[in-house]
């Protein structure tokens, strides 16, 4: 299964450049369906600009802190947890982390597209 993903100019750059080897999300109905072996195409918001990944792992926790614990904030395209905390609290609230926990979705960039 192929899915996209819109990310922003920022997260697509360090997807892109191979910084970014986990994506941190909420693990809410649609990115359940998600599995090992499946593609995911990343979509630049600012330029439409793509890039395929394949998934390698999945990584399921009740929240994003003990996600973030559990790996260096490199793998995430960040220099720290703090920074890391800050944007997933922006998006997601403690009550939807409570609810669905999240996922950490190891990918691998496959070739520009």
């Amino acid at each position: 299964m192929t899915y996209n993903s819109e990310v922003s100019a920022a997260v697509f750059t360090k997807i892109a450049s191979g910084q970014t080897v986990i994506e941190p999300r909420l693990n809410d109905p649609a990115h359940r369906k998600i599995k090992i072996g499946d593609l995911i195409l990343f979509v630049n918001r600012a330029n439409r600009e793509e890039r395929l990944a394949k998934v390698v792992g999945l990584l399921r926790f009740d929240s994003f802190k003990e996600l973030f614990n559990a790996y260096p904030p490199e793998r995430f395209g960040a220099e720290n947890e703090q920074v890391l905390l800050a944007n997933m609290h922006r998006m997601y609230t403690t009550a939807q982390q409570a609810e669905h926990g999240v996922l950490g979705i190891k990918v691998h960039l496959l070739r520009k597209t």
